[in-house]
């Protein structure tokens, strides 16, 4: 038995629907690829009639590619024949029937092309005019004034950050499509997903989450030299600087042990708000942060040891 892989099956599909005896194209029929002097766009395979005269084919090529019949040039390629310059349009030869510019062995499953070039300089094709998006003159404008201009993306996202400070495009385009696939189990009567519910009036939505919020309020019980304890880790020091802006306030903290991961330089801004050894300074938000009696603790002292 004879087997085939795909690209051979692929491959012998292909010749079998291009193959003359598939085309069923009617003795008079001719079929005719357009190319273009000014254009690199091809028109394939435009179905013309022996029959029709050739000052109709100058007004097909002048709905196709806008150039003035006076100013067209038409050169006609057939496999295996020299190349063959049409009459103009004015010619009175153009008044012909495009059958009679073809030999008599031409059969209609051979496909010509008409090359057409066109004389006028100022064509609105010339140098690549309708193709050349280079040539274009494009809109600019500026960083700045597009963060002034209104009703744009950049406008939006802000006023979403000045109501959730850790709001971002990509997180807000995972949730909008998490709430599309809930929706979709909903009405497919699946289970929702985690984090999602249908209020009484059925609709899906997701479940209202705490939003942390870091205006100065969050750092209000934070006081320089009070002594802390940070988390995660529960590690202890005191507030060395309490400071930000908007909605973006931080507290700095130095620690009793090498456990943190600066010197008192912020990466965030690049600037150091307060000095301590390497690994003993830390910045974090105030939540994180738990001022009361924090005494540094004795690595030496053993709480399981028994009394004496």
């Amino acid at each position: 038995m004879t087997t085939y892989n795909a690209q051979e099956m692929k491959s012998a599909l292909r010749h079998y629907v291009t193959a003359p005896h598939c085309r069923n194209l009617p003795h008079d029929l001719v079929l005719v690829n357009l190319t273009y002097s000014n254009l690199q766009q091809q028109h394939l395979e435009i179905r013309l009639f022996r029959s029709v005269c050739l000052q109709e084919v100058y007004h097909v090529i002048h709905q196709k590619t806008g150039s003035l019949v006076d100013d067209l040039v038409l050169q006609l390629h057939v496999p295996g024949e020299p190349v063959t310059t049409l009459p103009a349009y004015h010619d009175i030869d153009a008044q012909r029937p495009l059958g009679y510019f073809l030999s008599p062995s031409f059969v209609s499953t051979t496909t010509i092309r008409l090359h057409c070039i066109d004389t006028n300089p100022h064509s609105i094709s010339a140098h690549g005019a309708l193709e050349n998006t280079a040539l274009v003159e494009k809109y600019q404008l500026s960083d700045a004034a597009y963060r002034e201009r209104p009703g744009t993306l950049y406008q939006w996202k802000q006023q979403q950050l000045r109501h959730n400070p850790q709001f971002s495009l990509q997180g807000h385009a995972q949730q909008h499509a998490a709430l599309q696939q809930a929706k979709h189990a909903h009405r497919l009567g699946m289970p929702l997903p985690a984090g999602f519910r249908v209020t009484p009036e059925g609709v899906v939505e997701a479940v209202p989450t705490t939003i942390d919020t870091y205006d100065a309020t969050s750092v209000e019980h934070c006081v320089v030299g009070a002594r802390c304890q940070v988390t995660p880790g529960q590690r202890r020091g005191h507030v060395a600087w309490v400071g930000g802006k908007e909605e973006d306030y931080w507290v700095g903290i130095i620690l009793d042990e090498p456990v943190g991961q600066n010197d008192g330089t912020f990466v965030k801004t690049g600037r150091r708000y307060f000095e301590c050894d390497d690994k003993y300074g830390v910045y974090c938000r105030g939540k994180n942060v738990e001022v009361g009696d924090f005494p540094e603790r004795d690595l030496f002292s053993d709480d399981d040891e028994d009394e004496l």
